[in-house]
């Protein structure tokens, strides 16, 4: 959306949610922890607004006209890999910076991080990101493709199952798959516990 002198994009809380208080307070949270880590690989949040009592919410944050990741390697495949290293390493630069803050992102994966205009990657979408200080397990949060063996098992997040989901991103970035097959929940679980990773030269 266009704004005078600014480019922005605004992410809307859906209306049917809009009365609902938890989701509400999760989208307060969401841009909370955004506005509260400040980084040049973090998509930097400027605004967060409610029209009226039970109407919508929105974030406001800065526009990344590159698009997501996932949507990059969709369409022109899995990047060299020196680049796909130099953008695991501002993956990297992003999440210190979140934990640095006591903010664990939870859903690390392509669609959640962002290109900027200039090529730099940012980390973005922490709707589902808690404080490292409070999060106790009760909740499993992720994607299922790029979440941790332990919580699979109610394991509490902190920074480690963030750095296991930007290993698992990294490895889409450079092959342009994910270490271990989709499939039913239950497989994807028993191999992310169990399975032997194969080094991506050896996936030939």
């Amino acid at each position: 959306k266009n704004i005078p002198g600014l480019e922005v994009a605004i992410k809307v809380c859906n209306e049917e949610f809009a009365g609902d208080e938890d989701r509400v307070r999760k989208f307060q949270e969401e841009a909370r922890f955004m506005a509260q880590v400040s980084h040049k690989n973090v998509v930097k949040v400027t605004d967060y607004f409610q029209v009226g009592v039970g109407e919508k919410v929105a974030i406001v944050m800065e526009y990344c006209p590159g698009g997501d990741l996932d949507q990059l390697i969709k369409a022109q495949g899995p990047m060299p890999w020196e680049k796909a290293v130099a953008m695991a390493r501002e993956i990297c630069e992003g999440l210190n910076a979140a934990h640095e803050a006591s903010v664990i992102h939870r859903d690390i994966k392509p669609a959640n991080l962002f290109l900027r205009g200039n090529g730099v990657c940012a980390v973005g979408d922490f709707g589902v990101a808690v404080d490292m200080r409070e999060d106790d397990g009760a909740i499993i949060a992720g994607t299922p493709l790029f979440m941790a063996p332990e919580l699979w098992d109610g394991g509490a997040s902190d920074r480690r199952t963030d750095v296991y989901a930007l290993g698992c991103t990294a490895h889409v970035l450079a092959t342009g798959a994910t270490p271990f097959p989709d499939g039913t929940l239950p497989k994807i679980a028993r191999a992310h516990k169990t399975a032997r990773y194969k080094r991506p030269e050896d996936t030939s």
